[in-house]
């Protein structure tokens, strides 16, 4: 028997009926029956005119990584998604946009990975920095980065070529508290925020020109800037104030205008589904915008779905304004 062109184990016979275990991955639905000799050869077979409807699970399982005695001890190495090591301090995570089998998750003082989903490895990408707050990708497929280091001489801002394979680093401009970059999906500009300054910056990387673009509502705060994929908006992702903001993108300017408060109230943290002030988070960070074919034609298309890092949870914001969970 196979489900979906997957092989389906008979574990019995009740009179007429086969019982069979539904095997994993069995989307598609066609259930086939056939009988074969001894040597394996088919001598009947038919098929199902319906076609089994498979409920997916709502599960969570581990992907990648693991622990040795009794969970106090791991590696950091590269190898197949089997034999990995661990994640260390895992921060932030993008996908190449121009290679999907392409992850890559910056660990913060820890090593930055990359796991390749085509060849089933994972491999660690040397950068020589320390603190890695972010990781972006041009439209050209050049890496950006982001150190959050202590000076206003330092560099804040990297970039790694591909046509050189990610190997040559280029310092960009000077930042301190540089926080997570974000490449404008139109304009093609690096945002990044400053921890220190409570201000939101960008970077030309044609014309190397550094501009002020945003004043947030706090300084010494870790913001997060994610766009929406239309470039109309981005929300901003406050983690110590427990909130989230949305600036609208001036496009005339390539500036943004002043942020406003969408999800929770300042520095009340806690969990709740809701609309606005009456939702509560505790620490959202990281986010991504994910279509929703039930708002087609619609204005905005496109939920929000982030991390509640002190809740432990996955949440998202719909564009009328609801977070569930």
């Amino acid at each position: 028997v196979t489900i979906g062109g997957k092989d389906a184990p008979v574990i019995n016979t009740l009179g007429t009926s086969l019982l069979c275990m539904v095997p994993e991955k069995a989307f598609t639905g066609e259930v086939k029956v056939s009988v074969v000799d001894d040597d394996d050869q088919v001598i009947a077979s038919g098929e199902c005119t319906s076609k089994f409807e498979y409920q997916r699970r709502m599960t969570v399982s581990t992907f990648l990584g693991s622990k040795y005695e009794n969970n106090t001890k791991y590696d950091t190495k590269e190898g197949p998604f089997g034999d990995c090591g661990a994640f260390e301090n895992m921060h932030f995570m993008r996908f190449d946009p121009n290679d999907p089998d392409m992850l890559y998750i910056t660990g913060s003082t820890s090593p930055t990975r990359i796991v390749d989903f085509k060849n089933r490895y994972v491999y660690i990408f040397t950068t020589n920095l320390d603190r890695v707050n972010g990781i972006d990708f041009t439209h050209d497929g050049d890496i950006v980065m982001t150190r959050n280091q202590e000076s206003d001489s330092q560099t804040g801002l990297y970039m790694f070529t591909k046509e050189s394979g990610y190997t040559e680093r280029l310092e960009l401009c000077n930042g301190r508290t540089a926080q997570a970059p974000s490449v404008h999906p139109i304009d093609g500009r690096v945002y990044w925020s400053q921890y220190r300054s409570g201000q939101i910056y960008s970077y030309d990387i044609q014309t190397s020109e550094k501009r002020t673009v945003c004043s947030l509502p706090y300084t010494r705060e870790a913001c997060y800037i994610i766009w929406h994929p239309t470039g109309k908006y981005c929300y901003l992702m406050f983690v110590q104030h427990h909130c989230i903001y949305r600036s609208d993108y001036n496009e005339a300017e390539q500036t943004l205008d002043p942020p406003y408060r969408v999800v929770g109230v300042d520095s009340k943290w806690g969990y709740a589904d809701g609309v606005g002030s009456s939702a509560r988070v505790n620490g959202p960070e990281q986010g991504v915008f994910v279509y929703n074919p039930a708002y087609a034609g619609n204005e905005d298309e496109y939920d929000f779905y982030f991390c509640d890092e002190k809740n432990h949870a996955v949440r998202y914001l719909t564009p009328s304004g609801r977070v569930y969970t």
